[in-house]
């Protein structure tokens, strides 16, 4: 959806699933600005529970085709379009630790494993034991 204002012209564009069954960014092409809400958590365990991590992939490689640099995320400061390629390794990540958990013990205990190094500051910590323990449940059935 196109919305047409006195000021500027910004696009409400749907990224399929993501973070939820269905997010939506708004994208301001003359400002080279996107608030793109929960598909971005800057310092922030984002939460993929209730969405799917390879679809989110998609969303935020779609984000990164946009002529965008600033990006205003649903959780934390305001960021650069070089964050996306964080988000994505961080979901990356997840992935390869809880397809490493299946391979070696479906019945492990997520909370043992340690928070990689570059994610050691972020906020919310106990988001990425859900996370992990979401993903290796999810794979097992």
């Amino acid at each position: 959806m196109t919305i047409h204002g006195s000021a500027r012209t910004v696009e409400l564009l749907s990224v399929g699933t993501a973070h939820t069954e269905c997010d939506s960014i708004l994208f301001s092409p003359s400002d080279s600005l996107a608030f793109v809400g929960d598909i971005v958590a800057v310092d922030n365990h984002p939460l993929v529970v209730d969405g799917n991590p390879l679809s989110w992939l998609e969303a935020l490689t779609y984000v990164e085709r946009l002529d965008v640099n600033i990006i205003v995320p649903g959780h934390g400061p305001v960021t650069q379009k070089h964050y996306l390629q964080q988000i994505k390794r961080y979901i990356n990540d997840i992935i390869h630790i809880s397809e490493s958990l299946i391979r070696e013990d479906m019945n492990v205990n997520v909370n043992h494993i340690q928070i990689p190094e570059p994610y050691l500051g972020w906020n919310y910590g106990s988001i990425f034991y859900r996370n992990l323990e979401f993903l290796t449940k999810a794979a097992s059935n």
